[in-house]
């Protein structure tokens, strides 16, 4: 044969070689990645896999794999329906994977993209659940999955779910929901993700009038592994905004803007600090305009290693069928043996905020507490906990809302006939309470700063006897309360 000729065929032939060892070799590796995956499945608390198989071809392979509801929620449901008399079918549902082997998976589609894998997911419904599917999605595929699969195990998941026009039986109510899409990225191991899903909202309306609208919605998260099996990070969802509105009575109209809320996790070397935030922008009801609203709280100084053991031993509980007062048992054994080491490496509870903007002012609390030295003899003296718990809270009210507030139960407790005598009441009694220093009037908010730290209390700066109190902490006979009288000044503590 002419040598010419003769190259071309050896390169062609050595390249179709080449690529189906490689497909033969990626195809490996991907079995062997789904075999983890589910590994990683069973490990969760309130899942199973009861039914596996995986078919393996040489460019391309299927899998088919059943989950079962288990674990305390599998029990919970079981007597749930039988406390009905009604038989508990299983909660299972099976997944169906298409999968075409690397190095170039998606050669069909056009993409020359590499990677071990291109994977589509089917999700095989139950004849029940496919029926309500239908009636919502039509002839629409309710839910699609695609997953490349990189070179190194790596994956992004893309994940959508189709618009719907639905109207509710009898003409009550049309319902517009304008679909989701997201992509979901993970590390080889699952050690890692990040996600993001995003729908451009909801809208419904009423045969009377009545129009819902929900806005954008965003959900998002960062998380990794950390302190062997616990995953922390970052997780959140945001709405742009929900309007309730009623032509016939617009006094009941309703608006919400920005609505966010948010988790995030970070490690401080062997410990780990956690903050929730949720917050609303504004808050639009009965022709008056609320807002911004917080609720920002943290756990602080949480030592990683311990929190791990902790975590993994309430996962293995949650994933026993017991019942429930069973469970409880086992739990309160649990927190003991992990509770208090991590109470004895003093972490801190934190309101860092919560707050309300109202007409009258903005209203806010914040505080703290957490306790020195736990050392776990506490849990048999409970009262020795006073000596080394170190807290406080301070509280800013706007002047007005107090009073009135305070003046309306005050009129309802006494059963005043006129407003005006409670709310002269209230006024005396806000003066007193100015005048011994518990508050203070700035502009037209009342505050005041609460401090407990060495079984002693202070406020805004000013010790506060507590004799009876004291007594019982050293052990002594409590003595006899003395005379009302104004605190003493002192210093006040330096707070942490």
């Amino acid at each position: 044969m002419n040598k010419k000729i003769l190259l071309p065929v050896v390169v062609v032939a050595a390249a179709a070689v080449a690529y189906t060892g490689s497909a033969w070799w990626l195809g490996g590796k991907v079995e062997a990645q789904n075999e983890a995956y589910r590994t990683f499945l069973n490990k969760q608390a309130y899942l199973k896999v009861v039914k596996s198989e995986y078919h393996r071809g040489l460019f391309s392979s299927t899998s088919e794999w059943t989950v079962a509801l288990s674990g305390t929620l599998a029990y919970s449901y079981r007597q749930a329906l039988q406390t009905y008399g009604a038989e508990a079918p299983p909660l299972q549902l099976t997944v169906r994977e298409t999968i075409h082997h690397g190095p170039f998976p998606m050669i069909g589609s056009g993409s020359f993209m590499p990677g071990r894998a291109s994977v589509d997911t089917d999700v095989v419904w139950p004849d029940e659940v496919k029926k309500a599917l239908t009636e919502v999605f039509g002839d629409q595929k309710p839910l699609t999955i695609h997953t490349l699969v990189g070179l190194s195990g790596e994956g992004k998941m893309e994940v959508s779910s189709p618009a719907f026009t639905k109207q509710i039986p009898n003409g009550e109510a049309t319902i517009q929901w304008t679909g989701l899409k997201g992509n979901i990225t993970y590390a080889p191991d699952y050690s890692k993700n990040q996600y993001l899903f995003e729908s451009e909202g909801l809208n419904a309306s009423g045969k009377n009038g009545e129009t819902l609208k929900v806005g954008k919605i965003t959900f998002t998260g960062d998380n990794q592994r950390a302190f062997d099996d616990l995953m922390i990070g970052k997780a959140g969802f945001n709405i742009a905004g929900i309007t309730f509105a009623n032509t016939r009575a617009p006094q009941q109209n309703v608006q919400v803007d920005n609505i966010g809320y948010s988790a995030d996790a970070t490690v401080q070397g062997d410990f780990l600090d956690v903050a929730v935030k949720l917050g609303v922008e504004k808050i639009a009801v009965m022709g008056k305009s609320y807002g911004p609203a917080h609720y920002d709280v943290s756990l602080n100084h949480l030592h990683g290693p311990t929190l791990s053991k902790l975590s993994n031993a309430l996962n293995d509980l949650q994933k026993q069928e017991v019942a429930p007062e069973q469970l409880q048992g086992m739990m309160i054994g649990v927190l003991m043996q992990h509770g208090i080491p991590l109470l004895k490496q003093t972490p801190e509870f934190r309101i860092d905020r919560i707050s309300l903007q109202l007409p009258e002012g903005e209203a806010k609390i914040s505080a703290r507490a957490k306790i020195n030295g736990f050392d776990g003899s506490e849990i048999q003296q409970p009262m020795s906990l006073l000596q080394k718990l170190d807290a406080g809270i301070d509280i800013v009210f706007p002047e007005k809302i107090a009073h009135d507030l305070a003046a309306k139960s005050l009129g309802a407790k006494l059963g005043l006939d006129s407003n005006t005598d409670a709310a002269a009441m209230v006024e005396q009694q806000i003066e007193g309470l100015l005048a011994q220093g518990f508050v203070v009037r700035s502009g037209k908010a009342l505050s005041t700063k609460a401090v407990w730290k060495a079984g002693k209390l202070f406020v805004n700066g000013k010790e506060i006897p507590l004799p009876m109190l004291l007594g019982g902490l050293n052990g002594a006979a409590p003595a006899a309360p003395a005379a009302p009288a104004a605190p003493a000044p002192a210093e006040l503590p330096a707070s942490e």
